[in-house]
């Protein structure tokens, strides 16, 4: 019996190295260049609505923008377009911070954003390469209850 336990142990399914791992109240993070993407994570106010949440660091000495955001089916509309990320400060998607900036805002529309979905968003720079990160869409609840979902009614 226990020559068989190492064998029945490769036939389950596997978990990529490369799994993402997310804990209560925490989004993802990545890095493009000399850019640092916090905290990302997408907020949805019913299946179809969400707004997706991010701080960008520009840790570089060069100015640099974000030209677009795209996510695997749906669309997302970026204001403004292209939003500028200065050299050595911070810019932030979808809430209002403690600095008093209004922010810009992503707004997701499609099938895969619903709670708990994990969707791919690729964001694109004038100067970083793009990178695609899977997002995970929470509910619009809790610590994510003041975010805006635009397009969607309250439930």
């Amino acid at each position: 019996m226990a020559a068989t336990l190492p064998f029945l142990g490769k036939c389950g399914p596997s978990v990529p190295t490369s799994a993402v791992e997310y804990g209560t109240g925490q989004g993802i993070a990545r890095n493009t260049g000399e850019l640092a993407l916090r905290n990302i994570v997408a907020v949805s106010g019913r299946d179809g609505h969400g707004t997706l949440l991010t701080t960008i660091l520009n840790e570089g000495t060069s100015d640099d923008a974000l030209t677009g955001v795209t996510m695997v089916g749906g669309q997302v509309e970026l204001t403004p377009k292209p939003l500028p990320l200065a050299s050595r400060e911070a810019a932030n998607l979808g809430v209002a911070t403690t600095l008093g900036r209004t922010p810009a805002t992503a707004t997701l529309r499609g099938e895969p954003v619903r709670a708990g979905f994990v969707v791919d968003v690729t964001f694109t720079f004038t100067r970083a390469a793009p990178i695609t990160v899977p997002v995970l869409v929470v509910e619009h609840e809790r610590a994510y209850a003041d975010v805006p979902i635009p397009g969607s009614s309250p439930t």
